[in-house]
């Protein structure tokens, strides 16, 4: 990110912690009922290039690439032998057939390139960092959004769909969350009228719009942990079952063709918000029996809004250590799970 937007963002406001790293603008933490502006500045796009771009991903990740030239945002996952994800990603449509990978930390991003670097030494193909900003609106209406989105000049993509213009990439993944992707020039320009309607913030409030959505990413912490079924990717198109080899496919493609899901992630509310689980970490039920996993968390109202993966036989609340129970409530997900 280049030096002159983080001092556009100091002059609005921000917030940093001691390693200039943005924490947000103002002292609450973000809320699920208020529209925000997140400057995802932990977040990192990778530009895959070349005649062999869509062709070697199709190799290497759970979604089926050949939907991205319906102009469709994917989420994937890049597995290990065992079928467990080691990095997650927002695959996006980009210009002549290119695609960019946007990935939720530079670890991830930097994972990303040694893995897939490995597979592509004989792919007409280049993997490099692209240094554009990236900002995600949260919206409760479609009004809001598509004013805002006119008044910024910027393209309107219909739900589950994206639009490049140039250097300008807009994605909206459902009817709350449009990513925007730009330089950072062109996001200074548009600044004052897309935080016109919403509070700025920082990762956290895209991480939180993320959680309510159901939609889960795999953060440094939790690698090799999950199959992609356990994070629902089989609901949002994140894994396709008949698009053929890709590494880890063969027990991913086993379990849900002759297999049965005993956990999958589920979406947990409590109190304390001074306390944040880390990515991986373990949870427990009131006899100490392991549950499953935290797949990401943020402070939200003096509360926790929390992606766990959990058994689905368990009724009752979560315990971690070393803190205990969590007086955990269930909230719901905006998609019915598989039976299966």
């Amino acid at each position: 990110m280049t030096d002159h937007w983080n001092v556009f963002l100091d002059q609005q406001g921000a917030r940093r912690d001691g390693d200039g790293l943005l924490l947000g603008f103002a002292e609450a933490s973000p809320t699920p009922a208020v529209p925000l502006l997140a400057v995802m500045a932990q977040s990192q796009v990778l530009a895959l290039r070349g005649a062999d771009a869509a062709t070697f991903l199709q190799g290497q990740v759970t979604a089926d690439v050949r939907l991205l030239s319906e102009q469709r945002p994917l989420p994937t996952m890049h597995l290990s032998l065992k079928g467990r994800g080691l990095f997650s990603a927002r695959l996006l449509p980009a210009a002549e057939g290119g695609v960019d990978l946007l990935l939720p930390t530079a670890q991830s991003a930097d994972d990303a390139k040694r893995m897939l670097g490995k597979y592509m030494v004989f792919s007409k193909a280049t993997l490099t960092d692209d240094p554009r900003v990236v900002l995600m609106l949260v919206d409760d209406t479609p009004d809001t959004l598509e004013h805002s989105l006119h008044q910024a000049r910027l393209p309107q993509p219909l739900p589950d769909h994206v639009v490049v213009e140039g250097d300008i990439t807009v994605a909206r993944l459902d009817g709350r969350r449009t990513l925007v992707i730009l330089p950072a020039e062109a996001a200074m320009e548009r600044w004052p009228m897309l935080v016109e309607a919403r509070t700025p913030c920082a990762d956290d409030g895209a991480r939180l719009a993320s959680i309510v959505a159901g939609d889960g990413e795999l953060l440094p912490g939790a690698e090799d942990l999950f199959l992609p079924q356990a994070l629902n990717f089989d609901v949002s198109e994140g894994v396709s079952f008949r698009k053929g080899c890709y590494t880890g496919q063969e027990i991913v493609a086993r379990m849900h063709f002759k297999g049965e899901m005993k956990q999958r992630m589920q979406r947990y509310r409590w109190p304390d918000a001074t306390r944040l689980p880390a990515p991986g970490a373990v949870v427990r039920s009131d006899a100490g029996r392991a549950l499953g996993e935290v797949v990401m968390a943020v402070a939200a109202d003096d509360a926790v809004e929390a992606l766990v993966v959990v058994r689905l036989s368990h009724d009752g609340d979560l315990h971690l250590e070393p803190w205990g129970a969590l007086q955990a409530t269930p909230q719901p997900l905006p998609y019915p799970l598989p039976e299966k």
